[in-house]
């Protein structure tokens, strides 16, 4: 939903009261005793950088009241504990309040109906009525016998008045429509479910009823309600901020959450061994409308513990819901929500963390070192990108180009067979059997002069779509690797056994428990069934110690990682590269020592 601009909000309230207040003078006698709306200094946001996990970086600039009135701001702000910051040449003292201020109905942010915002208060409510009718209901209202009125209609083309009615708002009937209630059976550990309905009693929607004093009740439609006059009904709560110390035109910045930007790209592969990679934006505003302020895109590693902390600035906020805050779990770059992670979880974290695939590293161009980012990325690892000036209205959302820049790419096979296993040398089942599969992958390198941020890249040949994917955190000139879609016309096979008995292998003793270091043979097998040649990659992992193959590996690279966790067996991935022809089998064979219990 829009937010509505408090000076708007404020404007629209002095408009309305005084437009009821010409239709009926005890409106304007009950309005003069609230406090009058504040003058608000507007502070409108020049700067918006915006990170990729919904928070943004906001720089407001205030220009003081010229004549010396006090300098109150809109106070409804949500600035992350820590992270508001003004940077004025005179320190400046900040006080958050609320004000309590005279409203109309019309400006009060309403719930479905009236009769919802005002049930249960005590109300002068002006009725739009007929005159007929307005006749009925002044003789009603000063009567003594309890009656009861409704108007089925507002007026028409017939003559009409306006008529004041006190009493209490009752709460509006619904129109009948079904109602579920659900309940539950436990039957040995197992729970059934059964859902019930039923319906409420009929009624009419849209009806506002008033009783009044002498008991009668007065039912009228919600278009018949010219004003309504209630206890805290026609004021409403304003949260501002009051600045102290100001002399001149200052700027205000904080973090905060409601905007947020996507990368996408698209990777589109020619036949010279060329592809041409472009690369957009989408950016989201659900912050205020915003007038030609500066843009900038920040993609990196965004460490900010204390972004969903509301600091105590933060309209709304109470000592205790931020001592809550302080003391609840939070995700955190270091992986998981307190102690507890998911691959859903971790899923967005790559996507908002601009997560590295450190496996690239080694084969990337120039192996004697990363490339650099250039300009105004190259001296720190949180990148800024100027997206230029952008009117942007609150709840629009704006698609944005970044570049464009052609790459050398290379097609290939991309094959990882073999399980993943936990420290201990167990197999495990983590959703990812497909990956195990043989893959259609391209290579290229990132043609542009920014980094690639973690997100989404759609991959095309001759204008036809073959996948998308995802493409992690590249430097500019940094190479990337996109497994795009299951090579199925080539088909891999795969097994491991264990020659002789578990008895005849050597017994290894350690503190954990007694071993027995086997001896593992593993068979590799592809076939290429397409028309022309195919460049595989084929890399196994294996859990233990690599012996001999086949074929020498191109390379046997150690995950150190599983050893400082107190691994048993250490993991080791080999790498082959060769081309199959056409109908071509080829099969490795390799064999490696791992320790198993006994």
């Amino acid at each position: 939903m829009k937010s509505i601009p408090l000076l708007s909000l404020l404007a629209a309230a002095a408009l309305a009261a005084a437009s009821v207040a010409a239709a009926d003078p005890s409106f304007a006698a009950s309005a003069a005793a609230a406090d009058p709306a504040p003058a608000l200094t507007p502070a409108p946001i020049v700067s918006l950088a915006l990170f990729k996990n919904g928070t943004a970086v906001v720089t407001r600039r205030v220009v003081p009241p010229a004549d010396g009135a006090p300098l109150l701001l809109d106070g409804r702000l949500a600035p992350a504990h820590g992270t508001f910051w003004t940077d004025s040449a005179a320190p400046l003292s900040v006080k958050a309040s609320v004000r309590r201020v005279a409203l109309p109905p019309e400006s009060i942010p309403e719930r479905a109906s009236r009769a919802e915002t005002y049930a249960g208060r005590e109300a002068t409510v002006w009725a739009r009525v007929p005159e007929g009718v307005a006749d009925a209901l002044r003789a009603l209202a000063a009567g003594d016998a309890a009656a009861t009125l409704a108007l089925s209609a507002p007026v028409g083309d017939e003559p009409a008045a306006t008529v004041a009615l006190r009493g209490a708002v009752l709460p509006p009937k619904k129109a009948e429509k079904p109602e579920t209630r659900t309940e539950s059976f436990a039957w040995y550990g197992w729970s059934r479910y059964e859902t019930v309905s039923r319906t409420t009693p009929a009624g009419r929607d849209g009806d506002f009823a008033l009783r009044l004093a002498n008991g009668s009740v007065v039912r009228l439609p919600e278009a018949a309600i010219a004003a309504v006059s209630a206890e805290g009904g026609d004021s409403a709560e304003i949260p501002v901020l009051e600045i102290a110390g100001a002399t001149a035109p200052f700027e205000m910045q904080y973090l905060a959450r409601g905007a947020t930007w996507a990368p996408s790209y698209r990777l589109a592969l020619g036949m010279d061994g060329k592809a041409r990679l472009e690369m957009s934006a989408e950016i989201r505003n659900e912050m205020e409308d915003l007038d030609g302020a500066e843009l900038f895109l920040v993609s990196g590693f965004p460490n900010v513990e204390a972004a969903e902390i509301p600091g105590l600035l933060a309209s709304g906020n109470s000592v205790a819901r931020f001592l809550d805050s302080l003391a609840a779990p939070r995700a955190t770059a270091r992986g998981g929500h307190g102690w507890h992670s998911n691959r859903a979880w971790e899923s967005q974290l790559a996507w908002t963390m601009n997560c590295v695939d450190t496996s690239e590293f080694a084969d990337a161009p120039g192996a004697a070192g990363l490339p650099q980012i250039p300009g105004e990325g190259a001296a720190t690892d949180i990148h800024y990108r100027a997206a230029g000036p952008v009117t942007l209205a609150a709840g629009a959302t704006l698609r944005l180009p970044l570049g464009a820049g052609e790459t050398p790419v290379s097609r290939f096979v991309d094959w990882e067979p073999g399980w993943k296993y936990n420290e201990w040398g167990r197999r495990e089942s983590d959703g990812d059997e497909d990956q195990r599969v043989p893959w259609e992958a391209v290579n290229f390198l990132n043609p542009l002069d920014a980094p690639l941020t973690t997100g989404p890249i759609a991959v095309f040949a001759d204008g036809r779509l073959l996948g998308q994917t995802t493409v992690r955190w590249t430097n500019p000139g940094q190479k990337a690797t996109l497994r795009v879609t299951k090579a199925l016309t080539v088909a891999g096979s795969f097994e491991e056994t264990m020659p002789g008995r578990l008895e005849d292998y050597p017994t290894v003793n350690r503190f954990d428990g007694h071993y027995r270091r086997i001896m593992i043979e593993a068979k590799l097998a592809m076939t290429n069934h397409r028309a022309e040649a195919a460049t595989l990659r084929v890399r196994p992992t294996v859990l233990g110690e690599f012996q001999e193959a086949s074929e020498a590996p191109e390379s046997v690279r150690n995950d150190g990682s599983r050893e400082a966790r107190g691994a048993l067996n250490p993991s080791q991935v080999l790498s082959w590269t060769f081309e199959l022809a056409p109908g071509e089998t080829k099969e490795l064979t390799y064999r490696y020592t791992t320790l198993v219990r006994f």
